[in-house]
């Protein structure tokens, strides 16, 4: 457990240190890729076949449930903010975007500690890769997080909001531990089959073009106006 939850704290640390450094874009965009190329591999060539070796086609579905879940929470808050702002409103131009983003990235982030546990030690033995694609995903979100509080409220509060994306981790990998190994040995191939689904949605958001990306909408502090 100590491990997922160092893993855990210091990929939020990093994030945070690289955006009170004032890290380019170019550092940014570098380890995006970075977690685009780790996720897919370990999901694709690792976590998937070995799901399926356990219990076949079973776990194409699992996958693609996880894979969605993070996808339709955005999908949500954008009909919302489209609901309080007129159809015209982009997700990112008005303040409550902002609050509501990293809502979801709460969210998100309870469920990558969850990862994090499982393949961190706490479930079973320690799986290096699975770690390491989901801290690369951390490190540049929160990165944008503390950016876009920071220049909407300073840079106390941009701190403050990547402590809660720690917080939240780190319960996400005390509600794992809390779960007695023996009780989800039967379920082992179901919970692979959905984190590879989680790292699928991280390569799936991070490949797309930069002003689509949901995250960006809540995370991206390059517009005062994003903060009005």
């Amino acid at each position: 457990m100590i491990l997922a939850l160092a893993v855990s704290l210091l990929s939020v640390a990093l994030g945070a240190w690289l955006a009170l450094a004032k890290a380019s874009a170019g550092w940014l965009k570098g380890l995006r890729w970075l977690a685009v190329l780790a996720a897919g591999g370990v999901a694709l060539f690792g976590m998937l076949p070995e799901a399926w070796s356990e219990i076949g086609w079973r776990c194409l579905p699992v996958a693609a449930l996880a894979g969605a879940f993070p996808l339709l929470l955005e999908r949500l808050r954008h009909a919302r903010l489209r609901r309080e702002h007129g159809s015209d409103a982009h997700p990112g131009s008005a303040g409550v975007g902002l609050a509501l983003g990293y809502a979801g990235l709460l969210v998100h982030k309870l469920g990558d500690g969850m990862a994090m546990a499982a393949f961190g030690g706490v479930l079973g033995p320690v799986d290096p890769a699975v770690l390491l694609a989901l801290a690369l995903h951390s490190i540049p979100i929160t990165a944008l997080v503390v950016l876009a509080f920071a220049r909407c409220a300073g840079t106390r509060v941009g701190l403050l909001r990547a402590v809660g994306l720690g917080l939240v981790s780190v319960l996400g990998v005390l509600l794992t531990a809390a779960v007695d190994p023996s009780t989800l040995a039967p379920y082992e191939p179901y919970i692979t089959s959905a984190v590879a689904g989680l790292l699928l949605h991280i390569v799936a958001h991070d490949m797309r073009p930069h002003g689509d990306h949901a995250h960006d909408d809540h995370a991206h502090g390059d517009h005062a106006s994003d903060c009005a």
